[in-house]
């Protein structure tokens, strides 16, 4: 799957993943001229994925609206160490610091 724009010009994109054999959807938020969001980062991204995350803005924020979502937070805080994490206590406490 890859990086799909939810409306043309919206600059909200989906991105389908499979997490645990369940279905999943990440979304990428623009939030301004270059701050991207990602909510619930996906686990299993190529770096053909990540590229295209690259181009689309600078990834500030990683928000895991619930745990279980929190599957591909390290991942994206390894690749992305400047964005901030988002996520309930339960999720946050099981991220490993980085650093």
């Amino acid at each position: 799957m890859v990086w799909q724009e939810v409306i043309e010009g919206s600059n909200v994109w989906v991105y389908e993943y499979v997490a645990n054999g369940y279905k999943a959807n990440a979304i990428a938020l623009l939030l301004n001229q270059n701050a991207l969001a990602i909510v619930s980062p996906p686990i299993g991204l190529s770096e053909a994925d990540f590229a295209v995350i690259d181009t689309m803005g600078q990834v500030t924020a990683l928000i895991a609206p619930h745990s279980g979502h929190d599957l591909g937070q390290t991942k994206w805080q390894t690749r992305y160490p400047q964005a901030i994490p988002y996520a309930p206590t339960t999720a946050l406490a099981q991220l490993k610091p980085i650093g």
